[in-house]
Order: C-alpha cells, then sequence, then structure tokens
C-alpha cells in the first residue's frame, strides 16, 4: 500500500470532493482557489503528478486537469472520508420506512438504495423521495424502549 503525505492525502481528498460535486477534471487552480491551499499551483500540480503515478489520479488527455481514479475512490472512502453517526430523528425514519414495507420483500431492495444513496438532505429529484406510495418518511414518535421503530398504528400492528 502507497504512503502518502498529508498534503497529498489532502489534495486527494479536495479533488474526489470537487470532481464528485462538479463532474469535471480539477485543476490545480481550481483547488488553490476555491480551497485556499497555501501552497502554488506548481505545487500543486507537481502533488497531482504524484498522485497520478500512484495510480490515484488519471487525466483525460495531455495537460488536462486530473480525475479520481477506482483507486483514488476507494482510499478517499475507506481512509479519508470518515464515519459518521445519523442523527436520531433520521435513524427512526429509516426504521419506520422498513417496518412499513416489512411484508413487502420487493420493496426492500429500492428503499435500502435509496437510504444507502441519498444523504438524508438530498435533492428532492433524488431516490429517498421516489418511495413507493405506502411508505412515508414523517413518523415523529419517540423510539420505545422494546425493538419497534415507533409507536404509531401501522408500526404497532403485528407486533
Amino acid at each position: 500500500m502507497d504512503k502518502l503525505t498529508p498534503r497529498q492525502r489532502t489534495i486527494l481528498g479536495l479533488v474526489v470532493r470537487e470532481y464528485v460535486k462538479s463532474a469535471s477534471p480539477v485543476s490545480s487552480r481550481a483547488l488553490v482557489e476555491h480551497y485556499g491551499i497555501q501552497v502554488s499551483t506548481a505545487t500543486v500540480r507537481n502533488e497531482l503528478a504524484l498522485l497520478e503515478e500512484l495510480g490515484y489520479l488519471t487525466h483525460p488527455h495531455t495537460s488536462a486537469a486530473r480525475v479520481p481514479t477506482h483507486k483514488g475512490y476507494n482510499h478517499f472512502v475507506e481512509r479519508l472520508l470518515g464515519e459518521a453517526e445519523l442523527p436520531l430523528q433520521e435513524q427512526r425514519t429509516i426504521a419506520h420506512q422498513f417496518h412499513q414495507v416489512r411484508p413487502d420483500f420487493e420493496q426492500w431492495m429500492p428503499l435500502a438504495a435509496s437510504v444507502l444513496l441519498v444523504p438524508p438532505a438530498g435533492p428532492p429529484w433524488s431516490p429517498r423521495h421516489e418511495l413507493p406510495r405506502h411508505v412515508t418518511n414523517t413518523c415523529n414518535s419517540s423510539l420505545p424502549k422494546d425493538d419497534r421503530c415507533c409507536s404509531c398504528s401501522s408500526c404497532t400492528e403485528g407486533w
């Protein structure tokens, strides 16, 4: 496994984030201007070149900006992204949604995919907002002590 310097980890993380955000190759100038990196664009270009040699980045053509490779994405997800705890209300909402579709296994995969792919505050056109008609994400009751997702009538039936 390649050992990246702190600067290389920072630059790789910024390239991945910017590429995901813009869907365009990321230049050294964009990194310096948008993120206030305190080194010259030439220094960033040198680091980008090293990251490319190590297989974390690539570029579509000569003198183009860089894009992450599969290896770059993997490193970002496994080592740079970190873990985050879902807020309690989001945990309740997810549990409630799965409880509502519990008898209908046909709905489990689309629901699981929408939960995994889209953050809670995703855009309105995201899969998260295209739930089956009978599934809602509006359960505001507090989590009971037992293993039910909530105490609404649709969740307490059948327990």
